[in-house]
């Protein structure tokens, strides 16, 4: 995924959105707020608008509206199963291709990790964590520089640990993990 900056500066050359909705928006998100946008005016139309302006709604042309219905559903349906898939970076590959050793101390990395409660949410033997809200750190295999970059910035549901912990007790996390799992 780009930056901010770049999605902003991309989006003023070549599109008329809004900066910020571009960067806060995929093209997939936008497919599927569109579709349902037009699926929802229909809805909405048939089912207030077109009773009130013919009592006989849709009296002879049922065949029609019954076909627009089955033509809007269908459409609908395929711009979910096309645009719906969620593309997610396995947390034990790196989007960098070379990753780099942790400098930290894996025996401080230990307390680090007891300390501030990581296993509540995440699974490592090691610590005799069973969490269940985050990944298993047994079976992801991360690289040091990917366990800093999660503990450090956070992603989906993990919190950011940037302001919490010194850069060392990160990096002694990172060691601790890349060490055990």
């Amino acid at each position: 995924m780009l930056p901010l900056r770049e999605l902003t500066h991309r989006s003023e050359r070549s599109s008329k959105l809004p900066p910020v909705i571009f960067a806060l928006s995929t093209s997939q998100e936008i497919a599927l707020a569109t579709m349902g946008g037009i699926f929802i005016v229909f809805s909405v139309i048939s089912a207030f608008v077109l009773p009130t302006k013919s009592p006989n709604f849709p009296g002879k042309h049922m065949p029609i509206y019954l076909v627009l219905c089955v033509v809007l559903f269908l459409a609908m349906m395929a711009t979910v199963l096309v645009f719906g898939k969620e593309k997610k970076e396995a947390e034990g590959e790196p989007a960098v291709a070379a990753a780099t050793a942790s400098t930290g101390d894996a025996a401080n990395g230990k307390t680090v990790f007891t300390a501030n409660g990581c296993g509540a949410c995440h699974v490592l033997a090691d610590a005799d964590a069973a969490g269940a809200v985050g990944p298993n750190l047994d079976e992801t295999k991360s690289a040091a520089d990917v366990i800093v970059d999660r503990v450090t910035n956070g992603k989906g549901t993990m919190p950011a640990f940037a302001g919490k912990l010194t850069d060392e007790q990160i990096q002694d996390v990172a060691a601790y993990i890349a060490s055990v799992a």
